[in-house]
């Protein structure tokens, strides 16, 4: 059985991780398009803190939330704690995914385990599970961040989770 705990401690570990890439990239490639139609490394991450945020957000609110194609800007916005359009900068990013993240962390706490099991009628018109939807935000993370993985190698930089294999391989070989 998924509980919030498990969610939680799971969305920490994506976060990190998604954090160490943010860190990884350096400060000129924020603006990087790795092909035509593609977002820039910033705006991947956007995508990674609107979706995040939005997703958690509706399933905890009380009353339903509303989207129509002619809405969604609006409502992503309004369901959203953090203005994307301020963060511009590498370091603006790392802090704006530990204050999402942390965000995340309070309003899924403050509820009730119980109001977490409640279903609700989510955007799509589909009857969901509150704590499911959230940790779906936590998926749809790891989704985008699989595009940075992507990026980071285009980059020529070795992704962190690459690097940790190779240095325990390294460690093993010399005992």
């Amino acid at each position: 059985m998924i509980t919030r705990q498990i969610v939680l401690d799971s969305f920490k570990t994506v976060r990190g991780n998604t954090l160490e890439i943010a860190r990884d990239i350096p400060d000129e490639k924020y603006s990087f398009c790795p092909a035509e139609g593609a977002g820039t490394v910033l705006e991947m991450f956007h995508k990674i803190i609107r979706f995040t945020e939005f997703m958690t957000t509706i399933s905890l609110a009380k009353d339903p939330v509303v989207v129509t194609p002619e809405t969604m800007d609006a409502v992503f916005v309004a369901n959203t704690q953090t203005d994307i359009s301020k963060v511009t900068t590498k370091a603006q990013v790392i802090a704006a995914l530990e204050s999402s993240l942390a965000g995340i962390i309070a309003r899924v706490e403050a509820v009730p385990e119980s109001f977490l099991n409640e279903s609700f009628v989510a955007p799509d018109t589909i009857t969901k599970v509150r704590l499911w939807v959230v940790n779906c935000a936590k998926e749809q993370e790891m989704g985008l961040r699989a595009q940075l993985y992507l990026t980071e190698r285009i980059l020529g930089i070795i992704p962190h989770t690459t690097r940790r294999q190779m240095q325990a391989q390294t460690e093993s070989a010399k005992s």
